[in-house]
C-alpha cells in the first residue's frame, strides 16, 4: 500500500482495544489473527458499535495472498 500512500499506524488502542493496524484517514481498522475468537468477535462488534470499519484477515492471507488483502483494503476505503 506504499505506492497508494497509505499510512497505518501500528499497535492502536481504540475504545479500550488495542487493534494491529489503524488507517485514522479512513477510520479503518485491520486486524490480522490466527483464528477467529469469541473475545475477537466481541471486539469487532464494539470496534463497529463505535463507527470504525473493521476488516478482519488471517496471518496465512497476509503471506499467502498480500495482493488480494490489498485489494480488501483499497475496497473498504474507496
Amino acid at each position: 500500500l506504499r505506492r497508494e500512500r497509505i499510512k497505518f499506524q501500528f499497535q492502536k488502542l481504540l475504545v479500550g482495544i488495542i487493534v494491529d493496524f489503524y488507517l485514522p484517514e479512513y477510520n479503518l481498522v485491520l486486524e490480522c489473527d490466527a483464528c477467529k475468537t469469541p473475545r475477537k468477535v466481541s471486539g469487532t462488534n464494539r470496534l463497529r458499535r463505535n463507527g470504525f470499519k473493521v476488516l478482519r484477515v488471517t496471518n496465512h492471507m497476509v503471506l499467502k495472498n498480500p495482493e488480494f488483502v490489498k485489494k480488501q483494503v483499497l475496497a473498504k476505503i474507496t
